[in-house]
C-alpha cells in the first residue's frame, strides 16, 4: 500500500505544479496580437567586443614586456582561436587558453603563460556596459506593449552572467541562449512563444546570425534591422552575407527605435514595478522569464499575462534552496486561489514568503495553505538551479533595483 500511496501523492503533487500555470491554456490559445522584438545581446545592446579587443592589446603588451614579438604573439593567438573554434566552439575556455598557449608556443615562461590566461579570463569577469539608448529603447517598447525576446548565442554560463548581470533584465520577457542561430532556431522560437512572424521585428549587429536567418524564417526584410556600425568578430564576418534591398540598417539604437516606430525614446518606469520588497524575493522575481516555463505555457507573457504567472512553484523552490534548503526552516505550502493552486512558503516564525503574489488581482488567504513537498525532494530541479545561477549573476554584476 505504501508504494501506491507514494505514487498517488507524487501524481497529486505533479498535478498541483502543472495547474499552477493553467491560465496559459486560455492565454496561449491564439497567437499574440502584440508586436515582438527579437534582439541580439552582445554588441547589439551591450559592448562586449571592446572587452576582447582590450584583452588582445594587453596580451601584446605582456609579450613585449617579456621580450616576445607582440605581432607574432597576436597572430599565433588568432590562429589558435580559429583552430579551436571547431572543437571548443563558444566555450568560455577557448579565449583564455588560446592566449596562454600562444605565449607557450613562443617560449614564454609558466608565469607568463598564467598571466596571459588571466588576461583572457578577465573578459568574462568584467561587466559589459550598455550601448547608448539601450535601456531607453527597451523601456519605451515595454511601455508601448511590445514583447521583448533576447536571442543570444554562446557559452550558457557567460551569456547568463551578461544578460542577468545587466540593467536591461527587467525589460525582457524571455531569454534564449543557443549554440547557433539559423532559420530553424527562429521558427522554433516563434512556435514556442506563439508569436506571428508577420508581427516580429529582429535587430542585431550580425547579418549572418541575427538578420538573414530571421528573414529565412519568415520575418519580412523591412522588419529586420542590421546595426551596421557595431562591427562583428572575424567568425561572424565570414562569408558573403548581404542585406536584402528592403532590409533596414541603423547606426545606433536611437535610429533602430525610429525604424520601430518610436521617434522618441524615454526611460520610463520599469515594467516590473510590483517587485517584492524583500531583497531575495525581489531578485528571484526579476529573473523569472518566459523561457523558464514549460513549453506548453511559455506563450503566457506574450499574451499579456503577469510576468510571474505560472512561476509560483519554481520561485518557491528557488527561494527554499537559495536560503539553504532544509536548514532554512522554510516550509513550502499550497493553496487554491483564483482558480488554481498557488505556492508560497512559511518560515519558523510563521511569516509568509511569496515571490509571485503580484500576479493576483485579489489578496491570497494564506491561512488556508497546507504543507507540500517538492517533486525533486530536497535537491533543486534543473530549472531551480538555473534561477539560482541567474540570481548569483544579478547580485555579482547587476545594479540594485528597487
Amino acid at each position: 500500500m505504501k508504494p501506491v500511496r507514494r505514487l498517488v501523492t507524487t501524481l497529486a503533487l505533479a498535478l498541483a505544479v502543472l495547474v499552477c500555470a493553467a491560465p496559459a491554456v486560455v492565454l496561449g490559445a491564439s497567437k499574440s496580437s502584440r508586436p515582438t522584438l527579437v534582439v541580439d545581446f552582445d554588441d547589439t545592446l551591450v559592448r562586449t567586443q571592446p572587452l576582447y579587443d582590450r584583452a588582445k592589446k594587453k596580451l601584446q603588451a605582456l609579450a613585449k614586456s617579456a621580450g616576445l614579438d607582440p605581432q607574432k604573439t597576436l597572430a599565433t593567438f588568432n590562429a589558435l582561436q580559429k583552430e579551436r573554434m571547431k572543437t571548443l566552439g563558444f566555450s568560455r575556455e577557448r579565449f583564455p587558453s588560446s592566449m596562454r598557449d600562444a605565449v607557450k608556443k613562443l617560449g614564454g615562461s609558466a608565469k607568463l603563460q598564467q598571466q596571459a590566461y588571466e588576461i583572457g579570463n578577465a573578459v568574462f569577469e568584467t561587466r559589459a556596459h550598455n550601448y547608448p539608448h539601450a535601456e531607453a529603447l527597451l523601456s519605451t517598447l515595454k511601455h508601448q506593449g511590445w514583447n521583448v525576446i533576447v536571442l543570444t548565442k554562446g557559452d550558457p554560463d557567460v551569456q547568463r552572467a551578461r544578460v542577468f548581470g545587466s540593467s536591461l533584465v527587467d525589460y525582457v520577457d524571455a531569454v534564449e541562449i543557443v549554440k547557433d542561430k539559423s532559420a530553424r532556431t527562429f521558427r522554433s522560437l516563434f512556435r514556442k512563444y506563439n508569436v506571428d512572424s508577420g508581427k516580429v521585428w529582429v535587430a542585431g549587429n550580425s547579418l549572418r546570425s541575427d538578420v538573414l536567418p530571421a528573414i529565412d524564417a519568415g520575418v519580412a526584410p523591412e522588419r529586420a534591422i542590421w546595426l551596421s556600425a557595431r562591427g562583428s568578430w572575424a567568425h561572424e564576418l565570414a562569408g558573403n552575407a548581404k542585406l536584402p534591398a528592403s532590409g533596414r540598417t541603423a547606426k545606433s539604437l536611437a535610429e533602430a527605435g525610429k525604424l520601430l516606430g518610436l521617434p522618441r525614446l524615454k526611460k520610463y518606469a520599469r515594467p516590473r514595478r510590483d517587485l517584492p520588497r524583500d531583497p531575495l524575493l525581489r531578485d528571484i522575481a526579476r529573473v523569472l522569464t518566459a523561457d523558464l516555463l514549460k513549453p506548453r505555457y511559455a506563450a503566457m507573457p506574450m499574451a499579456g499575462a503577469h510576468y510571474t504567472t505560472g512561476h509560483c512553484y519554481l520561485a518557491v523552490e528557488s527561494l527554499y534552496h537559495l536560503k539553504g534548503g532544509a536548514k532554512s526552516g522554510l516550509k513550502p505550502q499550497t493553496i487554491q486561489h483564483e482558480g488554481g493552486p498557488h505556492w508560497f512558503a512559511r518560515d519558523l516564525s510563521d511569516k509568509v514568503h511569496d515571490p509571485t503574489a503580484a500576479q493576483f488581482a485579489t489578496p491570497v488567504n494564506y491561512a488556508n495553505g497546507r504543507g507540500c513537498g517538492f517533486l525533486t525532494g530536497d535537491k533543486p530541479s534543473a530549472r531551480t538551479r538555473e534561477v539560482m545561477l541567474r540570481v548569483q549573476a544579478l547580485r555579482k554584476y547587476g545594479r540594485r533595483r528597487r
